[in-house]
């Protein structure tokens, strides 16, 4: 399983931010653009392939 960024379209990748609440995952690059006023940046772990 790979994962596909969902603001950017880009991947897939082997890892990912994904919020702990809605789930929404975000790759690397766009972490730092992803508007904290629909999530806070304490609830985005990072998911690894298992």
């Amino acid at each position: 399983m790979q994962w596909t960024c969902r603001m950017c379209y880009s991947g897939l990748y082997w890892y990912i931010y994904e919020c702990k609440y809605c789930k929404f995952k975000i790759c690397q690059d766009c972490k730092p653009k992803f508007d904290p006023s629909d999530v806070s940046d304490t609830n985005l772990l990072l998911v690894f392939l298992d």
